[in-house]
């Protein structure tokens, strides 16, 4: 089984992400069974104003579309995108019939298998209140019990796995706020972050599980895959056909 593991961040080229890629492929090697391939991807730019501008995410969330629709020309089995913004959710879905996974969207289901209420943690307040409108898209807002925010620099991640200390001591402070408020599971809400509790064993605050996204989504990546040979399971529109995404491609994309 091949698994195009994709992120929303120039992984592959700005030296700031490269610890976090190299922190993916290492967790993706010691998640994935044994034969299984997971290729850890990202976009080509990620400009300093994404955390700013809706239209900047949507124009990075369409380099996530293409590389999904080129994954499965490709032969993948599965894309993975492990991005906890969950980018073109029903773009993706609707363009491309093999299994598509989304990081967030597995996170909060799997975190209400571990009990009533589920927290999110994150390191800006503009990140978790994207992350709050998901929990209201996916009909799960009665379940979210609280939310968390310290403060870190995401122009900054590669130190954070160089002095994991202060990113660790912000996500506990605050995730022990949420458990107080009832939380039963802690989702960290950043790939990165995710990592640098993932690589320090950060696994529960006082008693209380954080969920390790990025094992989660490679196992359930997995079973998708292996469900979708099975029994044909897809989510793909059948109307958007090749050619009409041949076209589609075809039509100028604006420059970013």
């Amino acid at each position: 089984m091949r698994i195009w593991y994709q992120s929303s961040l120039d992984v592959e080229a700005n030296p700031v992400f490269k610890p976090y890629q190299k922190s993916l492929e290492q967790n993706a090697a010691e998640a994935a069974r044994p034969g299984n391939v997971v290729d850890v991807y990202g976009v080509k730019q990620t400009k300093s104003y994404f955390a700013r501008s809706a239209y900047a995410r949507y124009l990075n969330a369409t380099g996530v579309v293409s590389n999904a629709i080129r994954a499965e020309a490709e032969g993948y089995d599965a894309v993975a995108i492990g991005c906890y913004s969950d980018p073109c959710l029903l773009e993706i879905r609707d363009s491309v019939g093999i299994p598509t996974v989304f990081i967030m969207q597995t996170s909060m289901h799997f975190a209400c298998m571990l009990g009533d209420r589920f927290a999110l943690v994150g390191y800006s307040p503009p990140n978790l209140k994207r992350m709050r409108r998901l929990a209201e898209r996916y009909g799960l807002a009665a379940r979210l019990a609280a939310t968390g925010c310290f403060q870190a620099d995401l122009q900054r991640a590669d130190e954070w796995f160089e002095n994991p200390k202060p990113l660790i001591e912000g996500f506990t402070r605050e995730a022990a706020v949420c458990v107080e408020k009832g939380a039963d599971a802690l989702i960290p809400c950043c790939g990165i972050v995710n990592q640098v509790l993932r690589n320090n064993g950060v696994r529960s605050v006082n008693g209380v599980p954080v969920l390790d996204g990025s094992t989660l989504l490679i196992k359930i990546t997995e079973a998708m895959a292996e469900l979708h040979k099975l029994t044909g399971l897809t989510t793909k529109n059948p109307h958007v056909t090749a050619d009409v995404l041949r076209k589609i491609q075809a039509d100028p994309m604006p420059a970013y």
